[in-house]
Parts: C-alpha cells; sequence; structure tokens
C-alpha cells in the first residue's frame, strides 16, 4: 500500500481535502441560515415600518381636519358633563 513516502504524502492530502470540504460545507451551512434569519428580521422590522407608517398617517389625517378633531372633542366632553350629572343625581338621591 504504502511504498514510497509520495504515496503517504497523497493519503496526506487527500485526508486534508476531504476535512477542508466539510469544514467549508459546515460554514456554508451556517452562514445560509445566519442569511436567512436576517431576511425574517428585516421583513419584520419592515412590517413594523410599516405599522408606524400607518399610524402616522392617520394621526395626521386626524389632526388635518380640524373640525372633525373639535367635533369628537365635544362630543367628549358631552359625555363626561353626562357622566359627572348622573354622579351628582344618584349622590343626591342616595342622600
Amino acid at each position: 500500500m504504502l511504498q514510497t513516502s509520495q504515496d503517504l504524502l497523497f493519503i496526506v492530502i487527500a485526508i486534508s481535502v476531504l476535512w477542508l470540504t466539510v469544514f467549508l460545507s459546515i460554514i456554508l451551512y451556517y452562514f445560509f441560515v445566519i442569511v436567512r434569519q436576517s431576511s425574517k428580521i428585516i421583513k419584520e422590522w419592515g412590517n413594523r415600518f410599516k405599522k408606524i407608517d400607518e399610524i402616522i398617517n392617520l394621526i395626521k389625517e386626524k389632526i388635518g381636519h380640524p373640525a372633525a378633531s373639535f367635533v369628537m372633542l365635544a362630543e367628549g366632553i358631552k359625555q363626561i358633563i353626562n357622566f359627572l350629572k348622573i354622579k351628582r343625581q344618584t349622590k343626591k338621591k342616595s342622600k
């Protein structure tokens, strides 16, 4: 089998190439796993930014129409006043 030192050299080189191939395959596998996870993270952040943008646009629309915001504010104040009236009436009745 091993007749010369060159045969031993070829066997060592073959084993080294085999280990190098295995090592590079493992590195490539982990590289692709990292790239896939990075892609998922980027998509997730994109969705979050899209939601934030939608919220900002909604706020701009609400602020952009002052009459609508005044109507909403007036309705809120009316409800608070009605709640306080009912609260006072129930206190007077309970005394």
